[in-house]
C-alpha cells in the first residue's frame, strides 16, 4: 500500500508515521520492506526513533524496532514521545531559587529522557545523555561529557570537576554558553524566526587550551578517542 509507511529524519532522530487503518501484520511486513529498501542509506548510525499516526501497544512498539533492527543496521536508542502541554501565561511572580536535579552517582551513563524547560537545571555525576531538547534558559552540567539527541538552546557545562578531556556534542548546536572544565565558549545569537534546514550535529572539545566546535563526523570521533 502507497503511503502506509513514511519515514522522516529530523534533528533529534527519525520520525515514522504509520498508516492507521492497515492491519497490524501487513503494516509490519511493509516496515520490513521499506527500511529494508532504504538500509545502505540509512548506514549503521544511532537514532532515536518516534512512531506516530496510530496508537500502538508496548508489545507492537517492540516488534516493529525488532523489524526495523531485522533490516537494518541502525541502532534504535530509544522510542521518543513527544508532549504537548498548553499552559496559560502565569501572572508575574518574585522568581525561586532554582532547583539542581541531582543524579545518582551510582549510574554509569545518566539518561535524561525529556526535554528540559527554561529555568531548570539537570547535573549528574556521570556521562549525560539527553533526549529532547535543552530550552533557552535551562542549564545542565555534567562530572564527564554531555550529549544532546535532539537541539542544544541553553547552557552546558562538562568536567565541571575541571576535567578538560570531555566534550559537549548535540544534533542541533546552538547553544547560549558551554563551559568544559574552566573553558568557556559563548554561543552565538541567532534568531528564534529563522528558517531551520537539516541541522549539522556538533561537537565541542578542548585543544590549545581553548573550546573549538566542529562538525560531527566518523574520523573527528575517532581522532578524539
Amino acid at each position: 500500500m502507497n503511503n502506509a509507511v513514511r519515514i522522516k529524519s529530523t534533528s533529534g532522530g527519525m520520525k515514522v508515521y504509520l498508516n492507521s487503518d492497515l492491519d497490524f501484520e501487513e503494516l509490519l511486513a511493509e516496515i520490513g520492506r521499506k527500511f529494508g529498501e532504504s538500509a545502505k542509506f540509512f548506514g549503521n548510525a544511532q537514532t532515536i526513533l518516534s512512531l506516530e499516526g496510530r496508537e500502538l501497544s508496548e508489545e507492537e512498539e517492540a516488534r516493529i524496532v525488532d523489524v526495523i533492527s531485522q533490516n537494518t543496521m541502525l541502532d534504535i536508542v530509544c522510542l521518543y514521545e513527544e508532549r504537548t502541554e498548553i499552559t496559560e501565561e502565569p501572572e508575574p511572580e518574585p522568581e525561586p531559587e532554582p532547583q539542581v536535579e541531582e543524579i545518582p552517582k551510582e549510574e554509569r551513563v545518566v539518561f535524561y529522557k525529556k526535554s528540559i524547560d527554561a529555568g531548570e537545571i539537570i547535573k549528574a555525576d556521570k556521562d549525560l545523555v539527553v533526549f529532547g531538547n535543552v530550552s533557552e534558559g535551562a542549564t545542565i552540567m555534567s562530572v564527564n561529557s554531555i550529549y544532546v539527541f535532539g537541539g542544544l538552546y541553553g547552557e552546558a557545562y562538562a568536567g565541571i570537576d575541571n576535567g578538560n578531556d570531555y566534550v559537549v556534542a548535540a544534533m542541533d548546536f546552538n547553544p547560549e554558553k558551554i563551559g568544559i572544565g574552566r573553558l568557556e565558549y559563548q554561543g552565538k545569537k541567532v534568531s528564534k524566526w529563522r528558517k531551520k534546514t537539516n541541522f549539522e550535529p556538533q561537537i565541542a572539545y578542548v585543544k590549545d587550551k581553548k573550546i573549538i566546535t566542529e562538525q560531527i563526523t566518523k574520523e573527528l570521533l575517532n581522532s578524539l578517542v
